[in-house]
C-alpha cells in the first residue's frame, strides 16, 4: 500500500468525485481510478459507492480515519527535517521529492498547502 494511494482516496472522498480528486491533485483521472482499484485489491475490499457523489462504504470509513492519520503523520515526519536534508532526500509522503520539497516548513506561504495535504485544513 502507498501513501499516494491513501492521499488519492481522501482526495475522492473529500471532493465526492474521481475527477474532482485528479484535478486537486494535479493527475489524471485514470491514475486516480488505478490507485483505487489497487487499494480495493489489497484490502479486498470496496472502498466506495461509485455514485455521484463518491461516498465511503463502511469498510472506507475506516479506512479514510486511518488514512487521515498516516498521511498526516508521515508528513509530519518530512517536515520536521530541516529543509536542505528534506529537498535531497529520499524520503517524501508522495510520489515527487520536488512536491515534498515545495513545502519546505521554512517557507511560511506553503504551510497551509502543507496543512491541506495533511488533511489538517
Amino acid at each position: 500500500m502507498l501513501i499516494r494511494s491513501l492521499e488519492i482516496f481522501r482526495a475522492v472522498v473529500d471532493t465526492g468525485s474521481f475527477s474532482a480528486a485528479a484535478e486537486r491533485l494535479h493527475t489524471v483521472q485514470s491514475n486516480v481510478t488505478a490507485h483505487i482499484k489497487k487499494l480495493e485489491t489489497e484490502l479486498e475490499a470496496r472502498l466506495l459507492e461509485r455514485r455521484t457523489p463518491v461516498v465511503p462504504t463502511p469498510a472506507g470509513r475506516q479506512l479514510l480515519d486511518y488514512a487521515r492519520r498516516i498521511v498526516a503523520l508521515c508528513w509530519r515526519g518530512v517536515h520536521s527535517l530541516p529543509c536542505d536534508e528534506f529537498q535531497s532526500s529520499s524520503a517524501s509522503c508522495s510520489s515527487s521529492a520536488r512536491i515534498a520539497s515545495a513545502f519546505c516548513p521554512r517557507n511560511a506561504a506553503s504551510a497551509g498547502s502543507a496543512a491541506t495535504w495533511a488533511g489538517q485544513e
